[in-house]
């Protein structure tokens, strides 16, 4: 199989595979909404205010990536898991793996109990045919 990668701006890199005679094209991501949330509570919403997800439909793939703003870190899961991917400022940016709107819509953001209020900075890419 032979395999082969292009970037161009703003796009996740392309990748082509070579399948006998045959050659897919692999999907590209195209950047969908960004923001930032201020998280006062224990557990909340990533996205904050923002429910752009909600109008994608459920089976849109997006990728969701996050980084921290300010000196606090603080974990993103799912709903109801508070362990998840922990984000620090040392982190740089975390990139999730592709998940459907759905599930990224219910993304929480849990602040680490000693290092106080964090903010939250978050970009989604969604999945283009």
């Amino acid at each position: 199989m032979l395999r082969a990668t292009f970037e161009a701006p703003g796009v996740i890199p392309l990748v082509l595979f070579c399948l006998g005679e045959r050659m897919a094209i692999d999907i590209h991501y195209n950047l969908y909404a960004s923001g930032s949330t201020a998280l006062t509570n224990a557990s909340q919403g990533l996205f904050g205010n923002f429910a752009g997800l909600s109008i994608l439909n459920a089976s849109d793939v997006v990728i969701i990536e996050a980084y921290a703003l300010n000196t606090h870190s603080f974990r993103i899961a799912p709903s109801g898991i508070s362990q998840g991917v922990r984000v620090t400022p040392a982190a740089s940016i975390v990139r999730l793996f592709p998940m459907r709107a759905r599930n990224a819509s219910g993304i929480q953001a849990h602040i680490d109990a000693p290092s106080g209020n964090a903010s939250a900075a978050w970009v989604a890419w969604i999945r283009q045919p």
